[in-house]
């Protein structure tokens, strides 16, 4: 998907409603018209994770912007749709209706090429970033004098799972969000490949 992009005529000195700074009220207003206001504390938790790693991956490749124009075709596609799959009159239709929204809004993410970005400091791949434990800003903090950082974009043919995407998608879709998923905390917590 092409990162919609701000108008470059817009008023107020350059800024405009698709500029990086304004998506966070952007993806506020989209959850809100999709029902799913509730999720954005978890989201945005989430996404500020990858707060500054704009700075250090291809253009187009924003978080921000991403989840924003994931979310803005979430709310143009469902202006008037229903779900596939769930029953107009089933019992608990709405919270249905909402867990395959988010599922399907989740799937979309999980598609965007920033959850694919890996980093490393120095060449012993140690600490590795882990996105679900630790912010981009606290693992750039990691870095010292003389250390040099690795950013990647993995390859194709590495699973979802090997990426760690699974993980993401449980702590998305759970409503506690207690361990991420995670079995090797410890060492996530510092930032360390398991």
């Amino acid at each position: 998907m092409e990162p919609l992009q701000p108008d470059e005529e817009a008023p107020l000195y350059g800024r405009d409603e698709l500029d990086h700074a304004h998506a966070p009220y952007v993806i506020a207003r989209a959850l809100k018209q999709l029902d799913l206001s509730d999720w954005l504390p978890k989201l945005m938790e989430w996404l500020g994770h990858y707060d500054g790693l704009e700075a250090h991956v291809e253009d187009g490749n924003d978080a921000a912007i991403s989840v924003r124009d994931v979310l803005l075709a979430f709310v143009s596609k469902q202006a008037g749709k229903k779900l596939v799959g769930v029953a107009p009159n089933e019992l608990g239709a709405d919270r249905a209706h909402k867990i395959a929204l988010k599922k399907q809004v989740v799937d979309a993410f999980l598609k965007q090429d920033f959850v694919w970005y890996c980093a490393v400091w120095d060449t012993d791949m140690r600490p590795r970033w882990n996105p679900l434990k630790q912010s981009w800003m606290s693992f750039c903090a990691l870095g010292g004098q003389g250390v040099t950082m690795g950013v990647w974009l993995r390859p194709l043919d590495v699973t979802p799972e090997e990426q760690g995407l699974d993980k993401v998608e449980a702590y998305l879709l759970d409503n506690d969000g207690d361990d991420h998923g995670n079995e090797d905390d410890s060492a996530n917590a510092r930032g360390e490949a398991p």
